[in-house]
Parts: structure tokens; C-alpha cells; sequence
């Protein structure tokens, strides 16, 4: 009987403790002010020092509206999370801003009020589920004077860029004028007319540029000419003046960022077309090497080949598409992990691009940006400029080779390229530089990365034009901006899996070569294609079978692996309760 008393006492003591620790939570959540630490391995939760000191530096009432589709959250789980993730980095935001940000979550439901209301903010339905469902989860800012800015789509894809994009948004709202953009071209960009006399209508990287931005063509050699400029966008620098030099020099080092397009074989390159019979020798490399060289980098005198991002191209009407490894269609794994600047990029082509390196003394730090695949080579530009048979260099190109950077951030402290020469007493002998350079300019080419369709309007088939305004849009911003980068993804990814699918397509597309080569000797029988075709299957296959039965593993750890931690910790403290009461 006493024991049976004991156990209903313990049995109601327990009780009361769930529901008294239970009260208590409601009554904390709703009285006290909410705080967080953040113990993630990369500090996810954490705003970075410069996205704080943007958001106290608001100068009047913003309202951050936040439309999420709640209602249709059990069709898109990893919107419903990321749209948590969203509001929680709002909300940091909101805190660092001394109450000039305020946050409002809007549920926009089907056919109310409140879905017209974000679908003419400009916010973009996304398809979810698969009975057609579309949510909406955008963000719309407007400040107290009217203006107002807009997210269309927030992308869980994205969210490495999430504070980034914030961050930029309130940047933008409180510049009350266009950034200021020089441009200073040795390759025809702009309107104007050729040699003969010819009316040429600029390139769409032009047009994008001066629809966005305050665009000036400068002459730097004149009085005045670089002094309220945002960003300098710096193209094929090739015959440049001693006196112009030293003017970009001190414009970098004065803290002027700038986006730099060096080549050491510039295909568009003037000098080089107007010589007679257009002389494919003609030498077509930039210069101011010198200025490069003080920034930290050196452009690497041969061109690059990239045999696994070889682009197709037709080199004759009715002939088969040739891959082209000196035009490198890079994707995804050429880019820089969650960079802004790559934000969205799915391709950028290239043609005829250098290699970037750090200098031996530099004291800036070198950050790559685009890299070519480790299946690369290097080639002089004069066989560059006769080539005829690109697929003939395919079979030049090693298997493993060495990765090569064609686009790098340039950024840290740097010193004059003038130190020291007669003739220049610089007036700043270092600063803190800001340089994105690429090494091609005929990335701005539009043939390279748009096509004319049937009606004759100029569609872009890959990003380049994108990259260009998106790289002039991060320079432009405020120094604070400059420092938020991206941060740390939301969503980890499964890096076992990842490498596992990774070894397989290696393998897979070892063998399609291998196949491809065979067919293309014309002496393969039909029972051998069949046999090769089937090895191809058959890896396939075993590809799909090892990642399903890491994922199956996992599904069962993390169903079965949390309740079994849980009870095995409530054994332990009823083993050494039991022990302390003996």
C-alpha cells in the first residue's frame, strides 16, 4: 500500500512539475524579450558587424512586409522553413535598427485582399505541390517618404545571399540618386560609329549598364574626371598614358572601387582589327600591367583552355557542333561558393580568357571569383589567332590538371605602382583598394550570350550581362555593403551524398568519352555499342542504388535516432537516481 501511495505521489509530483515548467514557458515567452544564442558551427543566426551598422544607419521609417503563403505550407515544407528563416533574419535586422525597421508578416490567401495587394507590389507566384499550387513569399519595403523597393522571390537556393540581398535593399532605399559609373573602354561598347563612317548600336551590356546607372564615358587624364565617381569600370586597358595610369592609381588608392577586363587576347581588340588584311598574329593583349601587378594580380601571358566546359559551336552551316575548349561555357562549379556577385548565375561564356595569379609580394588578398575545371591547358595566343580546328585541341588538354582563376576580388591594403619613378610624387603611396577583375573582355560581346529570335528582340541565353551589372551593383554599394558577403547556408547539405553522385558522374562520363570515342572510329560493332550501352546503365544504376541506400540510412537515423537518444538519457538518470538512493 505505501509503495502504491509513493508511486501516485511521484506520479502527481511529476505532473505538477511538466505543468508548472509548462506555464512558466508561456509566461516567459510573453514577458520577457526574446533572446537567442547562436550555436550553429557558422554563426548563421548572427548578423555581420557591417549589416548592423546599416540597419542603425537607416534614416527614417522603413516597413518590411513579409508575404508568405501559410496556407500552402504543407505542399512546400522548404519554403515553410526558409520563410521562418527569413522573418527570424528580419528580425535581427528590425533589433539593430533602433525601431526604424518595422516587420509585418502578411498571410496573402487565395483570391483576398491581401494577395492582390503583394501581386501589384510585384511579388512573382511560385509553383509548388503538384496540383499547380503557387505561393508567394517576397518581401516589399517602403519608407516613410514614399519609396519603395521589392524582393519578387525569395529562393530557398539562395539563402547563403539572404543578408546580403537584405542588406543591399537598405542600401539602395536610402541613396537618393543613381551611383555614378565611369567607363573607360579600349573595345567598342557604346553607341557610336565604326571606321567606315558605319552607325553601330552598342552592345546590351551597355545599354543594361546605362539604363541602371548614372554611365559617363571619362577621360582620365582630364581635371576632375574620376573625383565623384562610385565605381570605374575599367575595359581592356591597352596604350593608356603614363598620366592615366597614375590617375587610376590614385583613384584606387583613394578608395574608388573598380571592375577590371584584361585579356591577353582580346578578339574585339580595334588596333589589332585595323591592321591590314586583319592580321591574325597582330598582338591583341591589354596592358597596364603595372597597375595590375601594385593591385596584387598578374594576367598570365596564354590563353586558357577548359576541355570539360568546352563550349559547342558550329563552325560551318549543316556540320556538327564542335566543342570549343577556348570558349569555356562556365556552370555552378566554376563559380565561387555563394558569392552576391554570382547570386542567380546559371552560365557566364567566355572566349579566349587568361589566367589570374596572385604576386609574389602582394599585401592584398586574392579571392577567387570564376575557375576553370581542373581538365585545363594553357595556349599562345598566336595559335590561338589561326586556329581552325578547335576539337583537334580537345585531345591536348590532361585529364587532371591544374585549376586556373579567370576572375578574382582584389582586395586589402595596396602601394603606388608610382613609388619611386621620376617624374611622380603620388600624392597617396597606399590605400585600401576594392577591384573585381576578369580576365576577358569578350564576355561583352553579345553573340557570346544573347540571340535575335523571330521578331528580332535580343534574348540572353546566358548571364554575362547579368554578371557585368551585378558585379558593378556590388561595388557600387556602401562600403558597408561591401562587407557583408554571403554567409553560411541554412540549409546543410548532405556532403557524403554530394560526393558519392560526384565519383559516379566522373566515372559515368569517363566511360560516355570512352564510348563516344569508339563511335566516332565508325568500326564499333552493333553487339559491342549495345554491350558499352548497357556498362553505361549498369553504372547508372549503381550510382541511383548507393545514394538510396545512404538516404534511406539517414531517414531512419534521423526517425528513429532522436526518440532512442532521448531514452537512453532518461535510463541514465534513472540509473543513477536509483544509485544515489541505494
Amino acid at each position: 500500500m505505501h509503495g502504491l501511495r509513493h508511486r501516485l505521489v511521484s506520479g502527481s509530483g511529476v505532473a505538477a512539475v511538466l505543468l508548472s515548467t509548462f506555464a512558466a514557458i508561456l509566461l516567459l515567452d510573453r514577458a520577457v524579450p526574446p533572446l537567442r544564442l547562436d550555436l550553429t558551427e557558422q554563426a548563421i543566426w548572427t548578423l555581420t558587424e557591417d549589416s548592423r551598422a546599416l540597419a542603425a544607419q537607416v534614416p527614417e521609417t522603413i516597413e518590411l512586409t513579409l508575404y508568405f503563403s501559410r496556407s500552402l505550407a504543407g505542399a512546400a515544407p522548404e519554403h515553410a522553413a526558409y520563410a521562418r528563416f527569413v522573418e527570424d533574419t528580419l528580425t535581427l535586422f528590425t533589433r539593430a535598427s533602433d525601431g526604424r525597421l518595422r516587420l509585418k508578416v502578411v498571410d496573402p490567401e487565395p483570391a483576398c485582399a491581401a494577395e492582390d495587394e503583394a501581386l501589384e507590389a510585384g511579388l512573382l507566384p511560385v509553383p509548388v505541390g503538384r496540383r499547380g499550387e503557387t505561393l508567394l513569399l517576397g518581401l516589399v519595403a517602403r519608407t516613410a517618404s514614399g519609396r519603395s523597393r521589392t524582393l519578387p522571390v525569395l529562393d530557398p537556393a539562395e539563402d547563403a545571399t539572404l543578408e546580403y540581398r537584405l542588406a543591399r535593399l537598405l542600401d539602395e532605399l536610402t541613396r537618393t540618386a543613381p551611383p555614378r559609373v565611369g567607363l573607360l573602354a579600349g573595345v567598342p561598347l557604346a553607341p557610336g560609329f565604326d571606321a567606315a563612317g558605319r552607325p553601330q548600336r552598342g552592345t546590351e551590356v551597355h545599354r543594361r549598364l546605362a539604363a541602371r546607372f548614372d554611365l559617363r564615358e571619362i577621360d582620365p587624364e582630364a581635371e576632375g574626371a574620376l573625383t565623384d565617381l562610385d565605381v570605374l569600370l575599367l575595359v581592356h586597358p591597352r596604350g593608356l598614358s603614363e598620366a592615366a595610369r597614375y590617375a587610376l592609381d590614385q583613384f584606387a588608392l583613394g578608395g574608388g572601387r573598380l571592375l577590371v577586363l584584361v585579356d591577353p587576347h582580346a578578339e574585339r581588340d580595334p588596333l589589332a582589327a585595323a591592321l591590314p588584311f586583319a592580321d591574325a598574329a597582330a598582338p591583341r593583349a591589354s596592358g597596364a600591367a603595372d597597375l595590375l601587378a601594385a593591385w596584387g594580380a598578374r594576367l598570365a601571358p596564354d590563353v586558357v583552355l577548359d576541355g570539360l566546359h568546352a563550349m559547342p559551336v558550329n563552325l560551318a552551316p549543316g556540320s556538327p557542333p564542335t566543342r570549343h575548349p577556348a570558349m569555356p561555357a562556365l556552370t555552378r562549379s566554376a563559380f565561387a561558393d555563394d558569392d552576391p556577385v554570382l547570386a542567380r548565375m546559371a552560365q557566364i561564356n567566355l572566349s579566349s580568357p587568361g589566367a589570374l595569379t596572385p604576386t609574389a609580394d602582394a599585401t592584398t588578398a586574392f579571392e577567387p571569383l570564376l575557375r576553370s575545371s581542373t581538365r585545363s591547358a594553357l595556349l599562345p595566343p598566336a595559335r590561338r589567332a589561326s586556329l581552325r580546328d578547335p576539337g583537334a585541341l580537345m585531345e591536348e588538354i590532361p585529364a587532371e590538371g591544374q585549376r586556373h582563376v579567370l576572375a578574382a576580388r582584389l582586395r586589402g591594403p595596396a602601394r603606388s605602382a608610382f613609388t619611386g619613378q621620376p617624374g611622380f610624387a603620388p600624392e597617396r603611396l597606399e590605400g585600401e583598394v576594392e577591384i573585381l577583375v576578369v580576365a576577358d573582355t569578350d564576355l561583352l560581346a553579345d553573340p557570346l550570350w544573347t540571340a535575335r529570335d523571330g521578331a528580332g528582340v535580343l534574348r540572353p541565353w546566358a548571364g554575362n550581362g547579368d554578371f557585368v551589372v551585378n558585379a558593378v551593383d556590388h561595388l557600387a554599394g556602401s562600403r558597408r555593403l561591401l562587407g557583408v558577403r554571403g554567409q553560411p547556408r541554412f540549409a546543410r547539405p548532405f556532403e557524403r551524398i554530394e560526393a558519392m553522385e560526384r565519383e559516379a558522374d566522373d566515372r559515368f562520363l569517363g566511360r560516355l568519352r570512352e564510348l563516344e570515342a569508339k563511335l566516332a572510329e565508325g568500326t564499333v560493332a552493333a553487339s559491342e555499342r549495345r554491350r558499352l550501352r548497357e556498362e553505361l546503365r549498369s553504372v547508372q544504376r549503381a550510382l541511383t542504388a548507393d545514394v538510396e541506400r545512404l538516404t534511406r540510412r539517414l531517414e531512419l537515423a534521423g526517425i528513429f535516432g532522436a526518440p532512442l537518444l532521448v531514452i537512453l538519457l532518461g535510463a541514465l538518470l534513472a540509473m543513477r537516481r536509483r544509485l544515489r538512493a541505494a
